[in-house]
């Protein structure tokens, strides 16, 4: 978590403006790291078209929902891939299911709807791995 939030301070303040890809695979990141990179997101990060989470075991489904919110907040205008953690996008591939049917009202289950939708009205490509 905290050399993810140190990232994600300096980035929302400029550094790396054209950075086009950031691949955090295997980072220990957590939820309070995943909060300050959609901060960051919405700050700076402006050219960033792809972002890796994957292999990150601290990110619970709460990230999804801060991750949803962000984006629809505009944050990362040009990000068109978002891999995700292994559980994670499993999680929203089965419950895309789940809500085509009506089912399934658990606060992980609305996590994953919320970001499912967020990248569905960007054109965002939700990945199991690293894109």
């Amino acid at each position: 978590g905290e050399g993810a939030v140190a990232m994600a301070g300096a980035l929302a303040q400029g550094a790396l403006p054209r950075l086009a890809a950031l691949y955090l695979d295997c980072n220990r990141i957590d939820d309070v790291g995943v909060a300050a990179l959609a901060e960051s997101g919405k700050r700076g990060l402006r050219a960033l078209w792809g972002l890796s989470l994957y292999g990150n075991r601290g990110i619970t489904a709460a990230s999804l929902s801060v991750v949803a919110s962000a984006l629809r907040e505009g944050a990362f205008p040009l990000l068109m891939h978002l891999a995700l953690p292994e559980e994670h996008f499993a999680f929203v591939a089965e419950n895309a299911l789940a809500l085509n049917l009506g089912a399934a009202t658990s606060p992980a289950f609305r996590a994953a709807s919320e970001l499912m939708a967020a990248c569905l009205s960007r054109g965002i490509v939700i990945n199991a791995d690293s894109f």
